[in-house]
């Protein structure tokens, strides 16, 4: 099982090894990695099913066998795959074989741009699986450099100032993280534990203080969250979708630290502070919503949708009760599938610039259902998981920070509002379709395919919730109970 486990998480390595060889074309290179990423997604559905069908794995999960060398470091190198983490890396490398899928032109005009995709996929792979948060901060660091490249790589130039932003902004967060391992470091706590020292020399609690406030800092900064969210909504306005991956799962990489480190680490002090966080995230959703209705653009508008997800994801999490944890982490699979959806979506759209009419409903039937679908997903109606996601985490939220979660249940009808009218499903009664435009606005091959797969597991999750919610439900329960929380 240790030898599946690693082969699955560095697998996508093989790409940049193989890029290297020059007498591979263009498209034969592009085929391997194809072959690569769906072997790695149908590896990870393999081992994903297991938890179905062994009730101990959901219950323990499965643990690699530890490197004996890293212990000189102080970092346990040993990877743990619980629900959690599985659905997550399932849910990734299914983004990533589609993306891949998708980008066929411009993957065979540059090698080095798949080559960097496939780095930045193996080491984001690595930091969910991780069990040690240092091994974590090890491939956080690790992610930088690719996903840079990436998002620097697209012929956009007005982003380069937001560009370099990010790229500050994302630097400054792994440095910060990385000062937070040494402080669980029993050699460094040892060295410096004079310059923590109370009066009667206990140092323990501003010690673990400004950990927290530097821990926190860092999660704002990586996910983003408010008020530092604002500098990334052009981001999206970049043209291909292997460029957008790598701020679609910015906030997914924020939050994952969060809930899988945070109350380990800090679970007196993120109760202490839930109230304030919970406000938080209630001006997260706020600014989030005028963005929205600042920005007429559909890819605004989907960022201004993660946005918002992210404020309720931290409301769910920040109350500490079941409902809201099952929520969020649902909500916060759910988000990266919706959100894939729509941007493969808006590319469609944009490479077509024709809004829905009756012609095009009849001209292109399945380039209308797409707009029309992944639309009705981001608003998050009850065909998806995220309906009843959100509905766990406001009614926890009313439970726990009842002063804070009801502005945002009175100012989600605006969002909804602005939504139906801003989104790019936008219906036209004069919009007209020729009949030689009809070929060209419906859905190629591997559009339709890429669509109609997420489409589908975003539909069967809906109608089916208990698929993914009971497990998790399961494993929240038992997380949280070690924590003291019912």
């Amino acid at each position: 099982m240790d030898n599946l486990i690693y082969a699955l998480l560095f697998i996508p390595l093989l790409v940049p090894a193989v890029s290297l060889f020059r007498f591979f074309s263009g498209r034969a290179l592009w085929w391997f990695a194809s072959v690569v990423a769906g072997a790695d997604f149908l590896g990870f559905a393999i081992l994903f099913s297991r938890f179905y069908a062994n009730s101990k794995w959901l219950s323990d999960g499965i643990r690699t066998r530890e490197i004996p060398w890293s212990s000189a470091w102080e970092i346990s190198f040993q990877f743990h795959l619980d629900y959690l983490s599985a659905s997550l890396l399932l849910a990734l490398a299914f983004i990533f074989f589609l993306s891949i899928l998708n980008a066929r032109q411009s993957f065979e005009q540059s090698r080095a741009k798949l080559a960097a995709l496939c780095i930045y996929q193996a080491f984001l792979l690595g930091l969910v699986a991780a069990q040690d948060f240092s091994l974590s901060v090890v491939f956080l660091s690790g992610l930088l450099v690719p996903e840079l490249l990436l998002m620097g790589w697209d012929e956009a130039t007005d982003r380069a100032a937001t560009l370099k932003k990010h790229a500050l902004s994302a630097s400054i967060s792994s440095g910060i993280l990385m000062i937070c391992v040494l402080f669980f470091s029993a050699s460094f706590r040892a060295s410096v534990s004079h310059w923590f020292s109370l009066s009667n020399g206990d140092y323990e609690l501003p010690y673990r203080n400004l950990a927290f406030l530097l821990f926190c800092l860092a999660i704002a900064l990586r996910m983003p969250i408010f008020p530092f969210q604002s500098r990334l909504g052009c981001i999206y306005r970049l043209q291909s979708i292997e460029h957008l991956l790598p701020q679609l799962c910015s906030a997914n990489i924020g939050f994952y630290i969060l809930f899988r480190y945070g109350p380990n680490f800090f679970h007196q002090e993120l109760i202490a502070f839930s109230a304030i966080l919970a406000w938080l995230a209630t001006a997260h959703i706020f600014y989030s919503i005028l963005y929205v209705a600042r920005n007429a653009g559909h890819r605004e508008h989907i960022y201004g949708t993660q946005q918002i997800w992210n404020g309720l994801l931290l409301l769910g999490f920040v109350g500490f009760g079941s409902a809201g944890w099952v929520g969020a982490w649902s909500l916060y699979l759910m988000q990266l599938l919706v959100v894939a959806l729509a941007l493969f979506v808006a590319i469609a759209v944009e490479r077509r610039g024709k809004k829905l009419s009756s012609e095009t409903l009849i001209a292109a039937p399945a380039y209308s259902a797409a707009s029309v679908f992944a639309t009705v997903a981001l608003l998050g109606t009850p065909i998806t998981v995220a309906f009843y996601s959100i509905a766990l985490i406001l009614w926890s939220g009313m439970e726990i920070h009842r002063a804070a979660t009801l502005p945002i249940i009175l100012s989600l009808p605006l969002y909804l509002w602005i939504g139906v009218r801003r989104l790019f499903f936008r219906y036209s009664g004069t919009e007209t379709v020729s009949s030689g435009d009809s070929k060209v606005l419906e859905l190629d091959r591997t559009e339709a395919a890429v669509l109609f797969s997420i489409g589908l597991v975003i539909l069967v999750c809906g109608i089916w919730p208990d698929l993914l919610m009971k497990p998790i439900g399961i494993e929240v329960g038992q997380y949280l109970q070690v924590g003291g929380n019912k």
